[in-house]
């Protein structure tokens, strides 16, 4: 199995958050992370930051907050070219079934499969609770 970079990037604390979880439930200590407008540095100084430090031969995942937002549309600008997967409107679910891939498995057809189940992972609970009765 060949070493997979993961990237969480968002507004504000987002992406810490969800890296502290991560770290938590899948022990994966290596997750970084992008908390943009935290501070006065740009976000296109942040990218490139990491871009420096990462080895874009290894497959990376990149997700995202919002699709089409700020911190989305820099990504794309800085890293679409580098051949890494962007996926934009994550949850919790999606991230860790991506945790689970092997570098193989990684294509995206693979994580559009993934990018489906992680939807159905979203669920009003009170309508599964007043179906249940």
């Amino acid at each position: 199995m060949v070493y997979i970079n993961l990237i969480i990037a968002s507004h504000s604390s987002m992406a810490q958050g969800t890296a502290d979880t991560l770290r938590f439930l899948a022990n994966r200590q290596d997750i970084k992370t992008i908390n943009a407008y935290k501070d006065d540095r740009p976000i296109e100084t942040i990218i490139d930051e990491l871009v420096n430090v990462l080895d874009f031969k290894e497959k990376t995942l990149v997700f995202t907050d919002l699709l089409g937002g700020s911190v989305n549309q820099a990504i794309v600008l800085k890293l679409y070219k580098k051949g890494v997967y962007i996926i934009a409107g994550f949850n919790l679910a999606l991230i860790l079934e991506c945790l689970s891939l092997s570098d193989e498995e990684i294509n995206e057809d693979r994580l559009n499969e993934i990018i489906e189940l992680a939807r159905k992972e979203m669920v009003l609970v009170n309508t599964l609770i007043e179906k249940g009765r």
